[in-house]
Parts: C-alpha cells; sequence; structure tokens
C-alpha cells in the first residue's frame, strides 16, 4: 500500500516522488525496529545541518569491523581514531545522491585546506558485491584524490555501517538499487559522532560547522 500524500503535493512531481519515497523509506524502517535509523533518515532529510548534541550512534568508539581501501591496504577500527573523519556511505553505482555528495565532500575539503585540522574524508560503499577496491579508487578519482575509498565483505560492511546506524537495503533485481541515508557524517578524532549534514546543507555552511565543531 501506498504511503498517503500530504495535502496539496503531487505524487508524480519530482520533489512529490521524493517525498513519498522518503516516508515509505522512513516507514519501513520503523517496521524493522530501528526507531533511532528512523530519526536520523528524518533529520537527514530535512534542510539544514542537523547537529547531534546527543549522537545517536557511538560512531568509530564501539564498531567492529575490518575494511580495505583502493589500494589494497586493511584497515581496522582503531586506524580511524585520532584523526577528526568526513563519512559518507553510499555506492559508486549511485545515480545522483552519492555523486552529489562527493561534490559537497570535495568542495568542503577545499574550503579548509588551510586549516590544521582538516578532517580525513571517507566514502565507505554500501555494495560491497560491486563495489571492489580497484573501482572505488577509480570512482573516487573524478571527485578528490584526498577522498579515501574502503570496501569489504558484506559482514563487515554491515558492520561499519550499523557503527553509524545507517540505513541501506537492496531494492530490485539484478540491476538493483540500493536505498540508503545520505548524511554526511562528522566523527572527532575520539571516534564520536559530531555531527550530521543534510543533502542540502552547502559546502560553505558544512565547512563553517566543521571549524566550529574541531575548535570546540
Amino acid at each position: 500500500m501506498s504511503p498517503p500524500c500530504r495535502r496539496g503535493m503531487d505524487p508524480f512531481s519530482q520533489q512529490g516522488a521524493k517525498t513519498v519515497r522518503w516516508i515509505d523509506t522512513i516507514r519501513r524502517t520503523m517496521r524493522k525496529g530501528g526507531a533511532a535509523t528512523a530519526f536520523v533518515l528524518l533529520l537527514a532529510g530535512a534542510a539544514g545541518a542537523r547537529l547531534l548534541p546527543v549522537p545517536p550512534a557511538p560512531a568509530f568508539v564501539d564498531a567492529s569491523f575490518h575494511l580495505v581501501d583502493s589500494q589494497g591496504r586493511s584497515h581496522v577500527r582503531q586506524d580511524f581514531l585520532g584523526t577528526p573523519s568526513l563519512i559518507l556511505f553510499g555506492y559508486t553505482s549511485c545515480p545522483d545522491v552519492c555523486p552529489t555528495g562527493l561534490g559537497r565532500m570535495a568542495e568542503t575539503l577545499a574550503r579548509l585546506d588551510a586549516d590544521g585540522n582538516r578532517p580525513r574524508a571517507l566514502f565507505i560503499t554500501l555494495d560491497p558485491e560491486r563495489d571492489g577496491a580497484e573501482r572505488i579508487g577509480d570512482y573516487l578519482a573524478a571527485f578528490d584524490s584526498r577522498i579515501q575509498g574502503l570496501t569489504g565483505s558484506p559482514a563487515e560492511v554491515a558492520q561499519a555501517a550499523k557503527a553509524f546506524r545507517v540505513y541501506h537495503a537492496k531494492v530490485g533485481g539484478e540491476d538493483y538499487r540500493i536505498d540508503h541515508t545520505a548524511a554526511i557524517f562528522l566523527a572527532g578524532a575520539d571516534g564520536r559522532l559530531l555531527a550530521s549534514f543534510g543533502p542540502d546543507d552547502p559546502p560553505e555552511a558544512m565547512a563553517t560547522e566543521i571549524r566550529r565543531r574541531l575548535a570546540s
């Protein structure tokens, strides 16, 4: 059954269709018991950065996973501590959300170039079956060489996504797509989540907030 539309919203318009899909994703997440994840989805879908003074996820603090970068080097949780991180989950076959998010991430990094505490940037795939290390490396080269791509086994990727409470689900058959949380996360040097930026947050605002968060 399709979710009801808000009054005055055309479900067949581009914005209306996006809103209906967003509402449906939140409802499916709630049915699976992911109340906290649904809350993150609500934050990510709204305009403006949504800061998380009481983080809904421990991020790298208690996570247990083993990922591989585009050069084939192995990384565990401890490797991401000691330096702040800007993290985006997605996949290389993503038609719009991921390229847009990576573009915003690259521009944010450019605005932070003069800062001594610029965070590392990570792109963690949610599609390890198709996104091998080499493919991720080639994909990210079109955006910014400073963005590090990470993949792993389906189980390890799922553990990383769980650490940030990132919603993700395959949709379709052989040429499937993946519905997923579109937020860009900022984790501190201690691995704790500091902020989450929604799809509509411009790089200038993101850079300003990152500076403020890392300076405090």
